[in-house]
């Protein structure tokens, strides 16, 4: 026996429950609603699940449909109620729930909640629900779209996700034109840090490098940047190049478009790791700053009073940089969409910080020297946003076959440890060559540009 809870159109509890019965929903009373909730489930790779309905469903018999789902039971909430059903129908946990809409339908009497869910399972792990499913397939995000907008997929489903659908056809639109732009001539992506890496020890690039590298673009050279720096303080660096592959910024947490450094994708943390990390970080408001999405940019928040020597050196380094905000509260500091959260200060003082963070599910944490000065950053982003796992999606994106990446710090090992190639500059840190498939030359030699120009070769 399954017994609903029914809600009026507020959203609220009435106090009524349904006992539900083949087909019985449309009985429910005028006025009152059951709570239904479906999920999309997207692999970290890009691609989303198609799954077979069984024959014996009351409602789209033997249909693909892009979401699991299902009916709420009594006491439960929304979330707990979708993490339950994409469970049961797929044997998937996902690493991230975002809501997508929340709508009525009047005719069967549902409010609906329908979530977009990240997962980073094995792919052939789904398991299919007796009764609810009998088949599944990943597609990419162009077959998902084409399903879609077929007769064989539910519409109803697809309305509840009509904006998601419209972003990923943009989205799709933008590949293609890097498509175009870079051509067909090689299947490999190379990847590079920045600070430490391309930029020499005085935060500049040399023109050689410049030359280097878009004269290799302009011949096929399908090359990018992976970053700890936001849009606004890429924009300088990356403006010389004749970048056509998106760029992975705020250390995997963002994919920007390299011309007009429009976000293309973000990650953001979940109310309940905000929560989390207001109590495991309360030496923030004197060493940290949250960095808060509005649009394209990120606003830098800080907790007005004294700061760490690493923060005041920041602070003055940016004084006439707009974007940066004080406040006067802890929930003020954490309030809005928060993509990045950075503390500055002695490696003994953070230290004992990264140990209270580090290996916790939700969020990367990672601890380093800066590359110009001898302050330590411990920078904390969305589960699942390094560097290596943005790069790993822009690679699927892209239709790439190969990965070939350069770097420095540590920072730089998970990507190093996904790639087919890993190059260490002459001047990285000695815990990252370990991880190397070669030494080149330092970044004050223009290292990552005359490594490229001597061994990529171009495919007429």
């Amino acid at each position: 026996m399954e017994i609903w809870d029914l809600y009026d159109r507020d959203g609220n509890r009435t106090g009524e429950t349904w006992e539900r019965q083949f087909g019985n929903y449309k009985q429910i009373p005028e006025g009152r609603y059951h709570m239904v909730v479906d999920i999309l489930v997207q692999h970290v790779d890009g691609t989303y699940l198609l799954t077979k309905r069984d024959e014996s469903k009351d409602v789209y018999p033997g249909y693909w449909e892009a979401s699991a789902g299902g009916s709420a039971v009594s006491g439960e909430e929304p979330l707990e109620a979708a993490k339950r059903e994409l469970l049961e129908e797929t044997g998937l946990t996902a690493m991230d729930f975002k809501l997508v809409s929340h709508i009525f339908r009047d005719p069967s009497h549902s409010m609906f909640y329908s979530y977009l869910a990240t997962v980073d399972a094995d792919k052939d792990s789904v398991v299919l629900q007796e009764g609810e499913t009998v088949a599944y397939k990943w597609v990419d995000k162009k077959d998902f779209i084409e399903y879609a907008e077929s007769d064989k997929s539910i519409k109803t489903h697809n309305s509840r996700y009509s904006k998601l659908i419209e972003e990923l056809k943009t989205e799709i639109n933008k590949e293609v034109s890097v498509s175009e732009a870079i051509g067909d001539k090689d299947k490999t992506l190379y990847v590079t840090d920045l600070d430490g890496t391309l930029m020499r020890s005085d935060k500049s690039i040399s023109a050689e490098t410049v030359s280097i590298i878009n004269e290799l673009i302009q011949k096929g050279l399908q090359f990018t940047v992976a970053t700890a720096r936001s849009a606004m303080s890429v924009r300088h660096i990356v403006e010389p190049f004749d970048i056509k592959v998106p760029l992975i910024i705020r250390n995997g947490t963002a994919l920007a478009d390299p011309k007009t450094l429009d976000i293309i994708e973000k990650a953001l943390f979940t109310d309940k790791q905000i929560d989390e990390l207001k109590e495991l970080l309360p030496e923030i408001p004197s060493c940290g700053f949250t960095s808060i999405w509005y649009d394209n940019e990120m606003e830098k928040v800080f907790f007005a009073g004294e700061h760490s020597v690493g923060i005041r050196k920041y602070l003055d380094e940016r004084k006439s940089e707009k974007g940066i905000r004080i406040v006067n509260s802890i929930d003020a500091l954490f309030s809005g969409d928060v993509g990045y959260i950075t503390m500055i200060d002695d490696k003994e003082k953070l230290d004992p910080i990264y140990e209270r963070v580090k290996g916790k599910e939700g969020w990367e944490a990672v601890l380093q020297k800066d590359a110009y000065d001898e302050e330590y950053w411990l920078e904390i982003c969305p589960e699942n946003s390094t560097k290596a796992k943005a790069i790993v999606k822009l690679k699927a994106k892209l239709g790439m076959e190969r990965i070939v990446v350069f770097g420095d710090s540590v920072n730089d090992i998970p990507m190093f440890k996904i790639a087919d190639e890993a190059y260490a500059v002459g001047n990285a840190l000695p815990e990252l060559k370990k991880y190397a498939t070669g030494i080149i030359a330092s970044n004050e030699e223009d290292g990552v540009a005359k490594f490229l120009l001597d061994g990529y070769h171009m495919v007429s």
